[in-house]
């Protein structure tokens, strides 16, 4: 159980999903992440990590 935590938390890309959605949720009115392939974020740089 918990070492598929572990190498989840090992990838880059787990930072930058995290981080990503907490930006959405407490500092901008964006758009929700899963419809970022449709419609970018408003401030890419702001989220890219």
């Amino acid at each position: 159980g918990e070492d598929i935590i572990d190498i989840i938390l090992e990838e880059p890309a787990t930072a930058q999903f995290i981080a990503r959605h907490l930006y959405s949720f407490f500092v901008s009115d964006e758009v929700q992440v899963p419809a970022w392939s449709v419609t970018p974020p408003a401030d890419p740089e702001a989220v890219d990590t």
